[in-house]
């Protein structure tokens, strides 16, 4: 898919995935080593540093998973390919299973801004470092916004496929 679709925005938010995919899992893989060496070697600790690694890994988790929906690599139960052997039908139901997919991630948009909304409202806080929950609740809200953004594309695409497989084009 990245080869048919290019420009600056596309590449732009592909760039900013990856860099909080390596720059995130550095972060917390440091936090949690600091936060062990603070522990077991000097014998003191880091109050509240689970709140910091949390909003690191809810933002690596759903950026992670945007950038697989991208990918079209997450884990599915691709079962069709084995036990349907035509191709036609086979095409049909990956179209349908991808549309599910972004239906439901759509409903995900839904549900994540009514958390976003409700906390910010609320003005609610982590309990120790007092970060607003916005915050890792905000990459829940745009990991389902990215996840939509290229499963309706790949359902589009697979569609696309189905209708000429149909018409004889293939």
């Amino acid at each position: 898919m990245e080869k048919k679709r290019g420009g600056i925005i596309w590449n732009g938010l592909l760039a900013l995935q990856r860099n909080i995919m390596f720059y995130f899992s550095l972060i917390i893989a440091v936090s949690i080593t600091i936060g062990a060496m603070l522990r077991y070697v000097f014998k003191t600790n880091l109050y509240g540093m689970e709140e910091i690694i949390s909003i690191f890994a809810f933002w690596l988790y759903f950026v992670g998973g945007a950038y697989g929906a991208f990918e079209d690599s997450h884990i599915k139960a691709d079962v069709v390919s084995s036990f349907v052997t035509n191709q036609k039908l086979q095409s049909t139901l990956i179209a349908f299973s991808t549309g599910v997919t972004a239906f439901f991630c759509f409903v995900g948009i839904y549900l994540a801004w009514g958390m976003l909304s409700f906390s910010f409202l609320r003005g609610t806080q982590t309990p120790v470092w007092r970060i607003p929950l916005w915050v890792p609740q905000g990459s829940v809200f745009l990991g389902f916004v990215l996840m939509a953004f290229y499963f309706s594309i790949h359902f589009k695409d697979h569609f696309k496929k189905a209708k000429e497989i149909y018409m004889g084009r293939i």
